[in-house]
């Protein structure tokens, strides 16, 4: 899983672009953005498109 190049979209257009570390991991650091998709390239010819819930629209835990 290292090395895989996975690009940000927000809106279609390219916000940055990242590669998995050892353990596929990957972390933009960018503030909260909407209609974002994440596009992973896997060889020459495979690519993996993901779209990204609004973090405005995800529910937050109730404790209490």
């Amino acid at each position: 899983m290292c090395g895989i190049p996975v690009t940000l979209l927000c809106d279609g257009d390219t916000v940055s672009h990242k590669k998995t570390n050892a353990v596929g991991e990957f972390d933009f650091g960018v503030e909260v953005l909407r209609d974002l998709q994440l596009v992973f390239g896997i060889g020459k010819r495979r690519v993996i498109v993901v779209s990204v819930p609004d973090s405005q629209n995800v529910p937050v835990p109730h404790v209490t």
